[in-house]
């Protein structure tokens, strides 16, 4: 009877053991796709930032008018600007 009690209790301890071991495996998987989503949002949000400045650059270079050659000259400037400030962004985020 002590035996059947005693295997009993050993089947539920090794059950247990086998249940944690899965469940902290299943923990660092977990911890490492909330690591991965937040490297992507981080991104996702540089990349919003920029491109609302862009809009802002556009904005502010369609609303200073001029000739036609002016205005393509001067987004081609701010082009220019937004790719090097592209540039010093992606090298700050590494």
């Amino acid at each position: 009877m002590e035996n059947a009690v005693l295997n009993s209790i050993k089947e539920k301890v090794h059950t247990l053991m086998s249940n944690n071991s899965s469940l902290r495996e299943q923990n660092i998987q977990l911890e490492a796709k909330v690591f991965e989503l937040k490297n992507t949002l981080n991104q996702q949000k540089a990349e919003i930032e920029n491109f609302n400045d862009k809009v802002k650059m556009l904005k502010m270079a369609k609303s200073l008018g001029g000739d036609s050659e002016k205005n393509t000259e001067m987004k081609l400037k701010i082009n220019e600007l937004v790719r090097e400030i592209d540039k010093c962004i992606s090298l700050l985020n590494k």
